[in-house]
């Protein structure tokens, strides 16, 4: 929006990218554009100084541009301080605000600003591109590794690119699925059908001694429960005939057997008694004994529905 702003062609909606202010934009140089961290800057003087800066003109461009970064970590006492500014600005000064927490912000910032929620980046999306830099950097890596380094970005390309990094770092220029499940700690979405599938046949014990030797690896406990509840909300949807889009082609069959073979009630009831569980485990003395009860519970559950019907 910066280089929009100030290229020598614009204001603009596609910046040339080769003046001298796009080009010292993209360089993060550009002495009119000025990025502060809200959340080292939280008070009244921070906000002062910067309002004397605002005297000064732009030396190059247009317009001088301050984005302030996580904004809603300012204190009440410096939006208090921002709001004249933003009530009669300078002609030639622009503040982008940006934050992850917009109801954090006081509505009095607010309603002085053109706000513009940004959505999540669709996993499909995060895909390509990494296939592409994969391509581009001859690095070797198949689909169902993408996909599951695509949902743990959760929409947000930075986070995507980073765990690609971290990714090449470990697997160097042959990625696989198993490896990448090993480095974020991930389980297989295979580990969760055969759980479902002992729940179905209504046998505890093979779960018990399943879910010991998943935390004898060194799984995480919280972990392994986000996952399954994250694959039962798959499951459910693909009982619904939703297709989901974050899902590779490969692992679809997965989802969709186990869909098959419960009914929703039953699906609903165990993600409830997964998500009861994992708050309970924050301040729980035995979270292991907790899962335990909870895992053993549903093959009761089961039996209880049969005798029921």
């Amino acid at each position: 929006m910066a280089k929009s702003l100030n290229c020598q062609e614009g204001p603009t909606t596609h910046p040339c990218g080769k003046c001298t202010n796009c080009v010292e934009i993209t360089s993060g140089v550009s002495p009119d554009v000025i990025e502060i961290d809200g959340a080292s800057n939280t008070g009244v003087d921070d906000i002062r100084e910067l309002q004397r800066e605002l005297l000064y003109a732009a030396s190059g461009a247009k317009y001088k541009i301050y984005i302030i970064d996580e904004v809603h970590m300012l204190s009440k006492n410096a939006f208090n301080a921002l709001l004249k500014t933003l009530e009669e600005p300078p002609e030639n000064v622009i503040f982008i605000f940006a934050t992850t927490e917009p109801h954090k912000v006081l509505p009095t910032i607010i309603s002085r600003c053109q706000r513009y929620d940004f959505k999540r980046i669709p996993v499909e999306a995060i895909v390509k591109r990494l296939k592409d830099l994969a391509v581009k950097e001859g690095i070797r890596v198949d689909d169902e590794s993408l996909y599951l380094i695509a949902r743990k970005a959760d929409g947000g390309m930075r986070d995507a690119l980073s765990l690609m990094d971290q990714t090449i770092s470990y697997c160097m220029n042959d990625i696989s699925i198993d490896r990448v499940r090993q480095i974020f700690g991930m389980i297989p979405n295979q580990v969760y059908h055969d759980f479902m599938q002992m729940i179905k046949a209504k046998d505890p014990q093979s779960l018990i001694t399943s879910l010991h030797q998943i935390f004898e690896e060194g799984t995480d406990l919280q972990e392994f429960i986000a996952n399954m509840l994250e694959y039962l909300r798959i499951v459910i949807l693909r009982g619904m005939q939703i297709q989901i889009k974050d899902i590779s082609s490969e692992e679809l069959p997965l989802f969709d057997e186990i869909a098959g073979l419960f009914e929703q009630t039953d699906l609903l009831y165990i993600m409830s008694q997964l998500m009861q569980t994992k708050n309970d485990i924050r301040v729980s003395g035995n979270p292991y004994l907790l899962i335990e009860a909870t895992i053993s519970s549903c093959p009761v559950w089961m039996r209880y529905r049969t005798w029921q019907t």
